[in-house]
């Protein structure tokens, strides 16, 4: 029961849905562009999952970080919470993730803003400056 409550209240868990629901557009042109692709996926799913501790959410992805391509070792690690093999492009992404879980979406004023921005066109780039000191 522990792990159930610590994933969310439905108020939190309708939010999270929510949340991601509006920015579905965002997703798909990233995927789409190749800024996302599955394992990048995959890795912010895992780092949020290791915080929220959700059993059912574990399994899951780590189902399909491993249809990903994904190795089993780096799916313990991301489970751990060690991110030391993540490719550096997406490290500050993973942090984001992991700390916007950490606080319910609850961010510290100094963490780093993570956006998708259009760029030439139908172009899109991950914005991410630096955590800094928290």
């Amino acid at each position: 029961m522990e792990q159930l409550r610590r994933f969310a209240s439905v108020p939190l868990a309708s939010r999270y849905y929510r949340e991601a629901l509006e920015h579905m557009g965002d997703m798909r042109r990233a995927y789409r562009s190749g800024i996302l692709d599955k394992r990048f996926i995959e890795r912010i799913m895992l780092a949020v999952t290791q915080v929220n501790g959700c059993k059912m959410c574990s399994y899951a992805h780590t189902r399909m970080a491993l249809e990903s391509g994904m190795s089993a070792q780096e799916i313990r690690c991301m489970l751990s919470g060690e991110f030391a093999d993540v490719p550096d492009s997406q490290q500050k992404a993973i942090l984001y993730a992991e700390h916007y879980a950490q606080t319910e979406g609850t961010l510290h004023r100094r963490a780093p803003q993570c956006s998708l921005r259009a760029m030439e066109g139908n172009r899109l780039s991950l914005s991410l400056p630096s955590y800094g000191s928290l």
